[in-house]
């Protein structure tokens, strides 16, 4: 075994056995947490969190880098975890907005001990925390669980959020580059990271549909983003000048840069074209009717109740024949000993006259009297065109990207960059493929499905592993 692996092995070996210490020391700490008194838990929350944090420390000094690196990332988690533990100490809130503030505290303190005791496993340990922070304070400031029951919920806006960030962390890679820092590569690893998400959620046709609403609402979400936006692009005009002072940037890079977010940006943008024209418009049931006029003036058969809810006529409770006969959503059944009044499945084909309205939102809300509109499309052989040919568009960019992507991370020497290119780049066709499955699900589609994914995993399998290898070997070559 060579020194180098040797090295990687012991790092990897190091790591895991941090990760899972950290997992050992929690389940029994929660195992027991009821048990201790207050003061004793945040004793021993800070105790195990500085223990970790020193004797890491004193390892890196003394040539156990590995081990002790290992060990100041268990320290890193420990505080983290310390943070939601003492939090349920105080009884603190449990909404979105109070995890997301508990997040934010979270970042905070790992991104001081990353740059403090200058460790790479931390400072990535902190670009996990920032994500999920964002998107928990997304969904606080969008209050998704009013979406449910009909509020506003904008997947367009996080996606362009997403993409500041890719955007701000490519400033601070170039920032870290200028001063010599070695966090910079981690830094640009995470801004391709994030365009390449952007890139393979847009893939999606049953995104597409759902990333717009009608208008944009300025919300608090909307001028966080736009303030988030400022800040980058100042970040950004700074580091590229300064970059290009030192020599530490190429005009083809920067121009490169610049043509990705303005294509990002333009994607993000003409997913909105199908807001109006993609979606599904199905018939109100009895329960959507919030008055009794609403209730009583319509075609379905509904009951207008003393407790102020509308529900359908309940057709086990007739016991006339007669009676049972007038209602539309009911059939008299003469077929057994018991006569009963039951339900008339027909009926429902009968009364939807709303599916006619289907990726046509202008004529479904012209019927709102009997139909609801939902922006969601269970069958993609149901789109329009325009969200056909936005899709088509969206995946040529996204495979050009990966290309370009690979090609620029041979050009840096950066074998993480590939990777992450080459693996973006299996998912996309593994996600296809899935989707291919999923659209021809008779029996001769999957069959197809089935034999030419078999003979792409196996051309494949072959020619990417010589495409990586080469990839890897021009790149030690220069």
């Amino acid at each position: 075994m060579s020194k180098k692996s040797e090295v990687s092995f012991v790092e990897v070996v190091s790591i895991i056995g941090a990760i899972l210490i950290f997992c050992g020391v929690l389940w029994n700490i929660a195992d027991n947490w009821h048990n201790f008194p207050s003061f004793l838990k945040i004793a021993i929350l800070a105790i195990g969190t500085s223990a970790s944090l020193i004797i890491g420390t004193n390892l890196k000094q003394k040539d156990y880098e590995k081990t002790g690196r290992a060990i100041v990332l268990l320290g890193g988690l420990l505080y983290i975890a310390s943070v939601f533990l003492i939090a349920q100490i105080f009884f603190t809130s449990s909404s979105l907005q109070g995890t997301a503030w508990l997040f934010l505290i979270s970042l905070i303190g790992i991104v001081a001990i990353s740059y403090l005791l200058q460790s790479k496993e931390n400072i990535f340990a902190s670009f996990i925390t920032f994500l999920l922070w964002f998107t928990i304070q997304f969904f606080a400031f969008t209050k998704v669980y009013d979406h449910l029951l009909g509020g506003l919920f904008s997947g367009g806006l996080l996606a362009f959020g997403f993409l500041v960030i890719g955007i701000t962390f490519y400033a601070l890679a170039l920032i870290h580059k200028n001063n010599n820092h070695e966090f910079a590569s981690l830094y640009k690893l995470w801004s391709v990271f994030y365009f390449l998400a952007i890139a393979y959620i847009l893939s999606f046709q049953s995104l597409i549909s759902i990333l717009w609403e009608e208008t944009i609402h300025l919300d608090a979400f909307t001028y966080f983003i736009l303030t988030l936006a400022v800040i980058s692009l100042s970040s950004l005009i700074y580091a590229i000048s300064t970059a290009t002072a030192k020599g530490n940037i190429t005009k083809k890079e920067i121009i490169g840069f610049l043509i990705t977010v303005l294509a990002f940006t333009t994607l993000i943008a003409i997913t909105a074209i199908t807001t109006n024209s993609v979606g599904t418009c199905y018939e109100k049931n009895c329960y959507d009717f919030t008055t009794k006029e609403e209730c009583t003036n319509n075609i379905k058969e509904c009951v207008w109740h003393e407790d102020n809810y509308c529900s359908e006529t309940e057709c086990y409770k007739i016991q006339s024949e007669s009676i049972c006969n007038e209602k539309q959503n009911c059939k008299w059944n003469n077929e057994n000993e018991f006569q009963l009044c039951e339900y008339n499945y027909k009926y429902e084909e009968k009364t939807d006259v709303c599916n006619v309205y289907n990726n046509n939102k202008e004529s479904c809300k012209a019927n709102e009297n009997e139909c609801n509109w939902n922006t969601y499309i269970s069958n993609s052989r149901d789109l329009p065109f325009s969200a056909w040919a936005i899709w088509i568009i969206i995946n040529i960019v996204f495979i050009l990207f990966i290309l370009t992507i690979i090609g620029y991370g041979q050009l840096q020497k950066n074998s993480h960059i590939i990777n992450l290119g080459i693996g973006f780049f299996i998912l996309d066709i593994f996600t296809r493929y899935i989707g291919f499955i999923i659209d021809f699900y008779d029996y001769t589609g999957l069959s197809l499905t089935f034999i030419i994914g078999g003979i792409l995993l196996l051309i494949g399998s072959w020619m990417g592993t010589k495409w990586r290898a080469k990839l890897i070997n021009e790149k030690k070559k220069k």
